[in-house]
């Protein structure tokens, strides 16, 4: 008996690696992956003073589709934290050999990320480990298993996790740490962790994509998935599904004395090490939607996104208000059990597919559970933050050149008033709003008009009937939008309004049906916040709504009152 008592401490010893378990206080079961470094102040000043010199601010490119990504890692305070992704775009010509059959239009773009909460996309996860140390050269390039830095004396090292376990690894190694890691995983409870309720980020470019989806770390593992990618379509609309449940965490404590018995070995440059890792599933799911199936409203947003919006962040009602809109998907997958990962690639409905990413998700547990999210810090004990910039590239955004498109269902004027003028409004006044074409023909297209009584600090609204129909090229011309005033008095004191600000809402579509690729046009009329005083001796405020091709973008010039 005492034999057989020996060999299983012999053997449970060989399986975590010179790490003895210990139980310490129960903290929950929540990720711990933004807390602060709990470290001495006088210990973190004298690391600070040692070992900040040796962290530069490194940095390497990486191409992503056929574009230079920079990589930069930089130090930050707990205060400078964020994670942002941001997309910034300016307006060029197309590129010469776009299709004769095509009205094509360009943007110039730039992707920029910065992240502190790196999020795994590694497969197995092994080179995520909380106490790893790092070459900052040999981590971002895929280099994990660099036998120099391995082999370095390391001193003790605790992992602790949220979960009422900590670990003491005696001889850290990257199989001892690991090791340690692993063994928590019979000590969490099954049921445990949260699902992310996800983001759904709409993409039409395959770089922006990547770089929000790796969050610019383990950007090796994630290029090497076939599983997880599209082929850009003028027809169709993107959205990925981001979707992460937290198991449980582990944290690597800063030893006493430093990583290595050697302390020099510390002032090596850009060494990095990995301070908590956060365990569990995470799915990323590509969904291709072909544009045809989208009607006017919720989700034109997506059809060719807004790069002004950073993050192509899509509305969360788009897919609750779409359950049954058939799609293609491809995924990538990291710590869902065999037998729930999705498909390479499958077609389905939106609502199916998001009951297959949570019942996945439902189904992962401790023992499946792989990196999902982790925290990086300097020798100096300095938390990093790394940022992702591309290269400057072209988008277009091509549509049929035969396309007619003209404006459908009713245009709408919003009018706001302020305080100002005679408070008692009269019965009686004549407001009349006008959407007339083109230029110098002032030819009423569409108009309202009826009896007004503007109360102070309202919002008014005028429902344009079609008189004839106005084209987009009309607009290249210059429409005009009038809104007009036919005051009533009393005793010969007229009624007037303080209209603090305007705005023209209307859709367009082609001859088929097929809506304007920008959706809902919204303008607000400018130079109206200021408080135009519309009354008898000036009754008409008039701008001028143009449209430039180039850009694909409606502008309506200042209010001009008459």
């Amino acid at each position: 008996m005492i034999r057989k008592f020996i060999l299983i401490l012999l053997l449970a010893n060989a399986i975590i690696g010179n790490a003895q378990i210990r139980q310490s206080k129960s903290t929950g079961l929540k990720p711990v992956i933004n807390t602060k470094l709990q470290i001495p102040a006088s210990l973190l000043t004298s690391r600070k003073e040692l070992f900040e010199s040796a962290f530069t601010n490194p940095s390497f490119t990486q191409p992503i589709n056929g574009l230079g990504v920079n990589y930069t890692l930089k130090a930050v305070s707990i205060s400078e934290e964020s994670n942002a992704l941001n997309i910034t775009s300016t307006p060029t010509n197309p590129p010469a050999n776009t299709s004769p059959a095509m009205l094509c239009s360009s943007s110039r773009e730039k992707v920029t990320s910065n992240s502190t909460d790196f999020l795994s996309v590694s497969a197995t996860g092994v080179e995520i480990y909380p106490g790893a140390v790092y070459k900052y050269d040999d981590f971002y390039k895929g280099n994990y298993q660099n036998n120099v830095l391995n082999s370095w004396a390391r001193n003790p090292i605790d992992l602790t996790s949220d979960a009422a376990q900590s670990v003491t690894v005696s001889n850290p190694t990257p199989t001892s740490l690991n090791n340690a890691a692993v063994s928590f995983k019979s000590k969490i409870p099954l049921g445990t962790g949260n699902i992310d309720v996800g983001q759904y980020t709409y993409s039409n470019n395959l770089t922006s994509l990547m770089v929000n989806a790796t969050a610019g770390g383990a950007y090796a593992g994630f290029s090497g998935s076939a599983n997880f990618n599209f082929s850009q379509s003028d027809s169709s609309v993107y959205i990925t599904y981001d979707f992460r449940k937290i198991i449980y965490t582990l944290k690597a404590e800063l030893p006493a004395n430093g990583f290595f018995t050697d302390p020099e070995k510390e002032k090596t440059p850009n060494l990095i090490w990995i301070n908590t890792v956060s365990y569990g599933a995470r799915i990323l799911a590509n969904v291709k939607i072909n544009a045809s199936q989208l009607k006017i409203g919720a989700g034109l947003q997506f059809q060719y996104g807004d790069p002004s919006k950073a993050g192509f962040k899509a509305a969360g009602d788009f897919v609750s208000q779409n359950k049954n809109l058939q799609c293609t998907i491809n995924t990538y997958s990291v710590g869902i059990p065999n037998g729930y990962t999705l498909g390479a690639s499958i077609s389905t409905t939106l609502d199916d597919l998001y009951n297959k990413i949570i019942a996945a998700l439902n189904a992962a547990t401790p023992t499946s559970a792989k990196p999902v999210m982790y925290s990086l810090y300097n020798m100096a004990c300095q938390r990093i933050a790394v940022e992702s910039s591309t290269d400057y590239y072209t988008k277009t955004l091509c549509m049929p050149k035969d396309a007619v498109y003209s404006i459908v269902g009713k245009p709408k004027v919003v009018i706001k008033t302020g305080a100002g003028g005679f408070d008692d409004k009269l019965a009686g006044s004549i407001g009349k709003v006008s959407l007339l074409c083109c230029a110098s023909m002032r030819t009423t297209m569409y108009s309202d008009e009826s009896n007004v009584k503007f109360d102070p600090n309202s919002t008014n609204e005028f429902s344009l009937n079609r008189k004839s129909s106005l084209m987009l090229q009309d607009f290249i011309n210059g429409a005009t939008l009038e809104i007009n005033l036919n005051p009533t008095n009393i005793l010969g004191v007229y009624d007037e309004w303080r209209i603090v600000s305007a705005s023209l809402e209307f859709d367009l579509a082609d001859q088929n049906g097929t809506p304007f690729p920008k959706g809902k046009i919204t303008l607000p009329i400018p130079n109206v916040g200021s408080g135009i005083i519309m009354s008898r001796s000036k009754p008409s405020i008039v701008s001028t709504i143009s449209y430039d091709p180039r850009s694909m973008t409606f502008t309506a010039s200042s209010a001009n009152q008459r």
